[in-house]
């Protein structure tokens, strides 16, 4: 037997044994395991990843997420102006993606190397209040407004004769036309011109 087909047999029983021990149905250990040889997809993540990604309650004065990585998926509160927190939204990376996202991977297994595997303070999900995302959102808007003006289209061909740009045209055909009625071969001149 090849190489090829020992590692796959060892990835099938690798995932067989993950998803035994999560319980998964028959049809989603068939899923999970086409994920995982196929697309290289871990669907079960240790419990230790889980831990250390995963958010464990809710803070009692805001409501937000409270515990895990930054990043993970959260729930989120606002600050108001009478001193009050609102719900912000459910946003952020869910667990079985970040484990399988390599900078988060790589985040984890740093912290395990350090002896590090829970955070020395809980992170509290606190978004900034309305009024400053509507100044950062407005800071932001020139630049948004100028890059959709931009255009992204691929440049008009150009002729260039003895060196001097004699002609840029709109589109392909006229520019085709051109060249004929001008006495030009097309097809010489467009081995110097670069692919559309």
């Amino acid at each position: 037997m090849g190489e090829g087909m020992a590692g796959r047999l060892k990835l099938i029983a690798q995932i067989m044994e993950l998803c035994k021990e999560a319980g998964c149905d028959e049809q989603t250990a068939k899923l999970h395991r086409d994920q995982f040889i196929k697309k290289r997809w871990h669907p079960h993540p240790p419990k230790s990843f889980v831990q250390w990604w995963e958010p464990y309650g809710f803070d009692e004065k805001t409501g937000a997420s409270k515990g895990g990585h930054p990043a993970a998926y959260r729930s989120w509160a606002r600050p108001e102006p009478d001193g009050t927190y609102a719900h912000d939204g459910w946003y952020g990376t869910k667990t079985t993606a970040a484990w399988n996202i390599k900078e988060f991977f790589e985040e984890y297994r740093e912290c395990l190397s350090l002896g590090a595997a829970q955070r020395a303070r809980d992170f509290i999900s606190i978004s900034a209040t309305t009024k400053r995302q509507k100044e950062f959102w407005a800071k932001l808007k020139p630049t948004i407004d100028r890059i959709g003006k931009q255009s992204w289209t691929r440049p008009s061909p150009v002729v260039i004769w003895n060196d001097e740009k004699v002609l840029e045209t709109e589109d392909f055909k006229t520019h085709i036309k051109w060249l004929e009625a001008h006495g030009f071969n097309p097809a010489i001149i467009h081995k110097k011109l670069p692919e559309p």
